[in-house]
């Protein structure tokens, strides 16, 4: 059976830089079947996207192409007010243990303050895709399948780069050349060819990466912090805290562990 996912790589000042790549795997090869970077076509509006926009695109895409599971990068929640001072950190325990750049403190503080509307803007953009009919937050101890519908996730692609024993994709401003980036994860994951002409979308292919694995895919999960819940705030409104973030391994390299250790 030919499964399909969905990376996404956020961003708040144009439309023209949210990535988006679509993966699609062979649950009883268990391998990569197709690779599509810019799967989505985004508006052609000069107005900033804002998040029902970005939500309405990714679940009409995942529900025309059958996606079961849709992995964002960009924050989920705000960090649980409860969290003890003695812990490390001023954001979630996820970024605290993928040393994210940018920290989502307690509702309505980000580290640095410069980041507030991109931070927003995604977990708006959760809040919207998980009030959707048949969505739901991709969870560890549940099965991934979902009726009529798929799983979201939040991943961190600089993480995942780490977790799957690469050098972590540079930042855009620095214009790295994507081509050894791109071959370096192909080889990785044993992903076919395909074209990758910007730095969102090989990081939204990253991000893909993760859902598959999330999925069952043939990829390895694995996971940083603690699982997200949802807060009844003074004035009544419900504020998401804390989640998960999705890192990701290749089966290669869980393989080449085994043989090592049985070597």
């Amino acid at each position: 059976m030919i499964r399909t996912v969905l990376g996404i790589d956020l961003a708040s000042a144009k439309w023209s830089s949210v990535g988006s790549a679509s993966i699609e795997f062979d649950d009883q090869a268990s391998a990569f079947t197709r690779v599509v970077a810019g799967a989505i076509t985004w508006p052609a509006d000069p107005v900033r996207p804002t998040p029902d926009a970005l939500a309405d695109a990714i679940d009409a895409f995942a529900r025309r192409e059958g996606v079961c599971a849709v992995s964002l990068d960009g924050p989920q929640g705000w960090r649980d007010p409860a969290t003890p001072e003695a812990m490390g950190g001023v954001g979630r325990r996820c970024e605290y243990e993928c040393r994210t750049q940018g920290k989502t403190g307690a509702y309505p503080r980000t580290f640095p303050g410069t980041q507030r509307k991109w931070i927003e803007l995604s977990i708006d953009v959760f809040a919207s895709l998980l009030g959707r009919p048949g969505v739901a937050l991709a969870d560890p101890a549940r099965d991934p399948e979902t009726q009529d519908g798929y799983v979201v996730l939040e991943c961190f692609p600089t993480s995942a780069w780490r977790s799957s024993g690469l050098a972590a994709l540079p930042g855009k401003s620095r214009r790295p050349d994507l081509k050894p980036y791109w071959n370096s994860l192909r080889r990785a994951y044993r992903l076919p060819d395909a074209s990758v002409s910007s730095h969102d979308d090989l990081q939204a292919v990253v991000a893909a990466l993760t859902a598959a694995a999330a999925a069952g895919g043939p990829a390895v999960v694995d996971m940083k912090g603690v699982q997200g819940t949802v807060l009844l705030d003074h004035d009544g409104s419900r504020r998401r805290v804390e989640g998960y973030i999705w890192d990701v391994r290749p089966l290669s390299r869980v393989e080449d562990d085994q043989d090592e250790r049985t070597g």
